[in-house]
């Protein structure tokens, strides 16, 4: 066994662009694959943390519909009903304006710029009602930095975390520009809090805490609540027994729910976009697995004579077999390592387009960082090293069952791949209606689609051998006299090494299907939408106010603005 690891050692050292071609493609598949696992977990953690930062440790939430409900049903809930522990919320998401000079007390010029623009979530609590929910609000929690008696007596005060603070760059008494659908706030920070455990030290990153009154002047909500949390018994008949007790107070259109609930739908919203990602990443793994199997596949024709000479001299099949995975398997490591760095750097600016994305079309999310989970880059690693090891599985078989006396002969497996190309051109036939028989049975499931799809793709690769024979024979038997003896020598030695021309071959069909694919449903969807754009939008100019989400402005324009507008 030694001497055939300082085999191996000296081959792939004497042929290094070949070896790094191969590591390229296991790290190029394996960092996709890590960079949108990494933007995906980010952009969910980022939702969870303001989740939290949100619900406290409410266990039921009562909720309307998308607007608000009138703040006279918490009044009626907790003064005629008598539910306690109880808290009306009032949420949204703002901007903080960019460059934004501070103002400071102390001074009466402008302070530090704060260099920033990005999303707050604007949190508008009784202060008084949330010593059950957030403990991080209860008065002398941390008297140093927080002020009770501003924050109750006057207009436009708001509260932030130390972390939150220290990323903008302000200080106590500073006050913040704030813009919510195209008008612009002033809040002056009248408190800091440190929360003392690290989960409420994560979910309150880019929140701002404020008055009820205050949140909803800002989030345009005057006299209406984004929801009213609940903290009910844990025990179920007792549980029910309240649930079924507050629905007797609450009018139509609303309705209460457990504050897992809530997340759970995001999730289920997100889950096909989130699958479909996943997809495009393993499809470069894909293609990564077909650039190592190529590579072996050479490893193991260039090495044959010395591989037939070994086996005659006692080399069992065994430990040829064994060394060649074990190639695969360093060549998987080292393209595995080199993969998760690049997937991290690619990763944390493909956060911003995920992130982006999720706001166009599902819900509003700010990320402050690139979540890291151990667990993501051990499934990375075992997906690239597996795939690595599967993509040698058929290299590391060939150089194992050839007796020694036909190993010198590379013509003896050639002739096998030739002659079996009616017979992979048959398994494609099958596995293409295979494909197409699940595809037209009845699901809305997206995994089945994507499982449907895999025989496709294997019945088009076993369909290369027949036609990329067919194809170099009728170049070589009709364009002999243009393209002269030299070319037509070359093309037929296409077809006399199917067994690496058909992978390379078949490699390059599976990522240019992929991108033509991806782009021909990205081009129909945006001609649909211009179509349908031009037939509805017949104004020259539209003017409303701007949305974090741009799928939907649940914002009005200011009435005095109409005025202005209908004036020109």
């Amino acid at each position: 066994m030694n001497i055939l690891v300082r085999l191996s050692i000296r081959y792939f050292s004497m042929h290094l662009w070949q070896t790094i071609l191969s590591v390229l493609g296991v790290a190029l598949g394996c960092g996709v694959v890590v960079a949108i696992d990494l933007a995906i977990t980010s952009a969910r953690a980022a939702f969870e943390r303001s989740t939290v930062a949100v619900t406290g440790k409410a266990t039921h939430h009562i909720v309307g519909a998308v607007g608000g409900f009138p703040d006279t049903v918490y009044t009626r809930l907790r003064i005629h009903a008598n539910i306690r522990p109880s808290a009306p919320i009032v949420d949204g998401k703002a901007t903080i304006l960019r460059e934004y000079k501070t103002l400071t007390r102390s001074s009466a010029l402008l302070g530090h710029a704060v260099e920033t623009s990005y999303i707050v979530s604007i949190v508008g609590v009784d202060i008084f009602s949330e010593s059950d929910f957030r403990p991080y609000l209860r008065y002398r929690y941390d008297a140093r930095n927080f002020e009770l008696a501003p924050f109750l007596s006057r207009d436009n005060m708001g509260i932030l975390s130390a972390a939150t603070a220290q990323e903008l760059g302000v200080r106590q008494g500073d006050t913040l520009l704030i813009e919510y659908a195209g008008i612009r706030h002033t809040v002056e920070v009248c408190g800091i809090v440190t929360p003392q455990d690290e989960p409420s030290k994560r979910a309150l990153e880019r929140v701002l805490i404020c008055d009820i009154g205050t949140a909803q002047k800002i989030v345009q909500m005057q006299g209406k609540l984004s929801r009213i949390d609940l903290i009910l018994p844990s025990d179920e008949e007792r549980e029910l027994q309240a649930m079924e007790r507050i629905r007797q107070f609450l009018p139509d259109g609303l309705e209460i729910m457990r504050s897992t609930a809530r997340p759970k739908r995001v999730a289920d919203m997100t889950r096909a976009f989130e699958l479909n990602l996943t997809a495009l990443s393993l499809l470069a793994l894909i293609v990564g697995m077909f650039i190592i199997y190529n590579t072996m596949t050479f490893a193991v024709v260039q090495r044959r004579d010395i591989l037939s000479i070994l086996r005659v001299v006692g080399a069992t099949r065994r430990k040829v077999f064994a060394i060649v995975l074990a190639e695969a398997c360093a060549i998987g490591c080292v393209g595995t390592v080199l993969g998760i760095c690049l997937g991290i750097m690619l990763g944390s600016s493909l956060v911003r387009l995920v992130s982006q994305a999720i706001n166009d079309l599902y819900f509003t999310v700010a990320v402050t960082a690139v979540e890291m989970p151990i667990i993501l880059f051990a499934k990375s690693s075992i997906l690239g090293i597996v795939c690595s090891v599967v993509a040698a599985l058929v290299p590391a078989r060939e150089a194992m069952k050839v007796s020694p006396n036909l190993a010198l002969h590379r013509s003896s497996v050639e002739e096998k791949h030739v002659s079996r190309r009616v017979r992979y051109a048959v398994g494609g036939l099958v596995c293409l209606l295979l494909s197409v028989g699940s595809i037209m049975l009845p699901s809305r499931s997206v995994h089945w689609g994507y499982v449907s799809v895999v025989p496709m793709i294997l019945g088009y690769v076993l369909f290369v051998p027949l036609v990329v024979s067919g194809i170099t024979h009728g170049i070589a038997f009709f364009g002999r006299q243009w393209i002269g003896t030299i070319a037509v020598l070359a093309i037929r030695d296409v077809s006399r090494s199917l067994s690496r021309t058909g992978v390379a071959i078949a490699a390059l069909m599976v990522a240019l299907a992929a991108a033509i694919g991806v782009g021909i449903m990205v081009q129909s969807f945006r001609m649909t939408v211009e179509e349908w754009l031009t037939y509805t939008l017949n104004a020259d100019v539209y003017i409303s106010p701007p949305s974090l989400v741009a799928r939907r402005n649940e914002t009005a324009i200011e009435p005095r603005l109409l005025q202005q507008i209908s004036s020109l």
